[in-house]
């Protein structure tokens, strides 16, 4: 195969991979520092895209594909150094450890794991919750749960009536596979944290159409690796549109929250209709010390490898 057959390959997921790397990581770091400022990728491209250096990148797409590791290994291991220094941090993992395992305390990865069956991680799931009741039933857990289907702001509220969230997870399935899951922390009433939530993203997403779009309208593409790029760009237009669309009809996007609460009540949120599974993390971690990786409602039999583009 040829360089140019394989950067017509795989230029445009390694450049969709990158998106969302940068978006997780930006994620990480703003939820541990709270930061209120940060650079916006889509900006930065669609200003500085069409000029040197960065237009060689375009003409020269397997130089790309090298910046683009480059990059990408600068901002995961900033994040994970981040990580590593704020209190409760698990400090640096080994490169050959795979992600979300090594230095990571028993019990801290929450959420099924690819190949796993969707049945199977809901029974061990409740199991878990009874060993916990048995093991110490007032101690205070953090736990993961996974709704079966997803709700909006007032109907996540009333499910969870009674109990502490503390982060809540929200996907605008409707845009596709390229719609973000973004975790949303919340400090105080679940409700008002989701409202203010939607309107910031749907500002931000909205904001984000317009940039890729813009980027969009600015090419004029003369070969594949063009046309690559455009269709790209196009399609993170799209779904970027459409969450913005979604947020603002309040829709419902709510589909996964981390509690913290004793395994006696744990075990009667569980109960509830409309809550698939809990899953308690071990006794004594805290709510930095987990990994989430939630369960999707549309999610039946085998657990996939998530569906955003490029993730693995």
């Amino acid at each position: 195969m040829s360089l140019r057959q394989l950067d017509e390959r795989y230029l445009p997921r390694a450049a969709a991979w990158l998106r969302v790397r940068l978006d997780t990581v930006s994620t990480a770091v703003q939820r541990r520092r709270a930061a209120a400022a940060g650079w916006d990728l889509v900006s930065l491209d669609a200003r500085f895209a069409g000029r040197k250096p960065l237009s060689l990148l375009r003409s020269q797409p397997v130089l790309a594909l090298v910046v683009v590791g480059a990059v990408l290994a600068g901002g995961v291991g900033a994040a994970l150094v981040q990580e590593r220094d704020e209190p409760g941090g698990t400090g640096p993992r080994s490169a050959n450890e795979p992600p979300g395992q090594g230095a990571l305390p028993h019990g801290a990865v929450l959420g099924p794991q690819v190949g796993d069956r969707t049945r199977g991680y809901v029974r061990e799931s409740t199991d878990g919750l009874v060993d916990a009741v048995r093991d110490a039933p007032g101690a205070t857990r953090v736990a993961l749960v996974s709704l079966s289907s997803y709700r909006t702001p007032e109907q996540a509220d009333a499910l969870l009536s009674g109990f502490t969230v503390r982060r809540a997870y929200l996907r605008a399935k409707a845009a596709g596979k390229e719609a973000a899951a973004l975790p949303v922390e919340v400090a105080g009433p679940l409700l008002p944290a989701l409202r203010r939530a939607y309107v910031e993203t749907a500002r931000s997403r909205t904001s984000a159409q317009r940039s890729y779009q813009g980027y969009v309208d600015t090419l004029r593409p003369n070969s594949t690796q063009d046309r690559a790029f455009r269709d790209l760009y196009a399609a993170f237009a799209r779904s970027s549109g459409i969450e913005a669309r979604e947020y603002t009809r309040n829709c419902a996007c709510v589909y996964a929250v981390l509690v913290t609460a004793s395994p006696v009540l744990l075990l009667s949120l569980n109960a509830r209709p409309g809550v698939r599974a809990v899953e308690v993390a071990a006794r004594g971690l805290s709510l930095l010390q987990v990994q989430v990786q939630p369960l999707l409602p549309e999610v039946e039999g085998v657990v996939p490898r998530p569906t955003f583009v490029g993730l693995s």
